[in-house]
C-alpha cells in the first residue's frame, strides 16, 4: 500500500534511522523510537511511526487548526484479524528455508499525544515450517476510554526447539486516529516493512 504524508499532520515527522530490526534480531526492549506520521488511504488516519527512540516525552505533533480529535466514550475491545504471512528470506542459520512463525502485536493509545496503554496482545502461532500462510486468526485486548489515536505494533519471533528465538520486526508501528469515529470499521493494515517476512491484518474496535 503506498504511504502519503498526512497534510493533517504534515509537521509531525522526526526522522529517524531504520535499525536492525527490519534486517535482523531485536531485543523486546528497544520498541521505542521516533514518530513518522504518515497517512494511508485519508487524509485523517496515520499510517506508520518508526518506534527505536519513542519514549512518553518524546511524543508529539502539531496539528494544523482544521484538524478536529474523535475521542472514544466508553472503555473498549481492539481484535487484530491476521489474514496473510510470507516469509522473504531464510532467517535460521540451519539451512531450512521455512521458519516456525510466531506473532504477536504491542497495541498503543494516545490521548492528545500522551501515552494511555501499551499492551502486548497473546501470540498467534501459524505452525512449523510455514513459508506462507492465507487464512484467519485473531486476538483481542481491552483498552481504557477516551482515547483518539492507536498504533498497532507487530512483533515477529522465529520459534525454532534447537536453536535461540529470534525476534524480527520493521520496528515500525501502524495506526489510526480519531478512533471515536472508528468504532466497527474494518481497518486494514499490514507490514512490508520487514526485510524477512510480509504480514497483512485488519483491525476493529469495538465498545465493551
Amino acid at each position: 500500500m503506498k504511504k502519503r504524508i498526512s497534510l493533517s499532520f504534515a509537521v509531525f515527522l522526526t526522522i529517524a534511522a531504520l535499525t536492525a530490526c527490519g534486517n535482523g534480531p531485536l531485543s523486546p526492549d528497544t520498541y521505542e523510537d521516533a514518530i513518522y506520521d504518515v497517512s494511508r488511504e485519508s487524509s485523517d488516519e496515520i499510517d506508520f511511526y518508526n518506534r527505536e527512540y519513542d519514549t512518553d516525552d518524546d511524543y508529539s505533533y502539531s496539528g494544523s487548526s482544521a484538524y478536529t480529535s474523535a475521542y472514544t466514550n466508553g472503555q473498549t475491545t481492539l481484535s487484530v484479524f491476521l489474514e496473510y504471512y510470507k516469509q522473504l528470506e531464510t532467517m535460521d542459520g540451519n539451512g531450512l528455508s521455512d521458519g516456525d512463525p510466531r506473532i504477536s502485536f504491542t497495541i498503543k493509545t494516545y490521548r492528545d499525544g500522551e501515552k494511555k496503554d501499551s499492551i502486548k496482545t497473546s501470540t498467534i502461532d501459524l505452525g512449523d515450517n510455514v513459508g506462507i500462510w492465507s487464512d484467519y486468526k485473531s486476538v483481542t485486548v481491552t483498552l481504557s476510554s477516551g482515547i483518539n489515536e492507536i498504533y498497532v505494533c507487530p512483533n515477529f519471533v522465529d520459534e525454532d526447539k534447537f536453536f535461540d528465538d529470534k525476534e524480527y520486526c520493521s520496528n515500525y508501528c501502524y495506526g489510526f486516529d480519531n478512533v471515536g469515529q472508528k468504532i466497527g470499521e474494518v481497518i486494514p493494515q499490514d507490514d512490508y516493512m520487514a526485510t524477512y517476512y510480509v504480514l497483512e491484518w485488519y483491525a476493529v474496535l469495538d465498545y465493551k
